[in-house]
């Protein structure tokens, strides 16, 4: 069975107030050699603009 689009967002329910999330106004981002807190084979979201390319661990 699928379910329409206004029945999934009844699902969603608020777990903090809103804006209680900071926005990240100046992330820092380290290349790959750098990063050495995160598994070798750890699943990550890809994403690559004009050859700048990101790696986001799913995890985060």
């Amino acid at each position: 069975m699928v379910s329409s689009h206004r029945d999934f967002l009844s699902e969603i329910r608020p777990v903090v107030r809103p804006d209680a999330i900071p926005a990240l106004d100046d992330p820092v981002f380290e290349t790959a050699g750098e990063v050495d807190w995160l598994p070798q084979m750890e699943p990550v979201l890809v994403l690559e603009i004009n050859g700048d390319a990101r790696a986001y661990p799913l995890r985060i």
